[in-house]
């Protein structure tokens, strides 16, 4: 954004994910995927 030929600037915060448009608690947490990967290894 401009003004008067100066720069104002403003923080700005992303969630960046790889998911599908469904809720959050539609998907595993990182604990029980990497549980459930262990479990299928051994």
């Amino acid at each position: 954004m401009w003004r008067d030929g100066k720069c104002r600037s403003t923080d700005i915060q992303f969630t960046i994910r790889c998911e599908f448009s469904s809720p959050r608690v539609d998907f595993m947490t990182d604990s029980e995927l990497f549980s459930n990967a262990r479990n299928t290894l051994s």
